[in-house]
This record gives structure tokens, C-alpha cells and sequence, in this order.
């Protein structure tokens, strides 16, 4: 009886601890996503503050 509910409570952990696995995959990939995001942008701004620049230069 006691080995029974020993090998439940085990495969309860094995199925918790699966789940918490493929959560903190899920949330790593969405974080790794707003980073990349935002490289983006900010590269965008950049290039787009640089453009901004020569034109400014070019017409003064």
C-alpha cells in the first residue's frame, strides 16, 4: 500500500515538474522574442536618426 502511494506521489512530482519545464521554456521564448523586438527598433531609430542627420547637414 505504502510502495503504491509512494510511486503516485512520484509520477504527481514527475508530471509537476514537466509542466513547470515546458512553462519556463514558454516564458523564455517570449522574453527572448521582446528582446530581439526591441533590437529592431532601436536599430531602426538609429539608422533613421542617422538618415535624419545628413539631410539636416546637407540642406543648412
Amino acid at each position: 500500500m505504502n510502495e503504491n502511494k509512494f510511486e503516485q506521489m512520484f509520477e504527481t512530482l514527475r508530471t509537476d515538474i514537466t509542466t513547470m519545464k515546458a512553462d519556463i521554456t514558454w516564458i523564455k521564448g517570449k522574453l527572448e522574442g521582446r528582446a530581439e523586438t526591441r533590437h529592431v527598433i532601436l536599430t531602426t531609430i538609429s539608422v533613421a536618426a542617422a538618415i535624419a542627420a545628413v539631410v539636416v547637414a546637407i540642406l543648412k
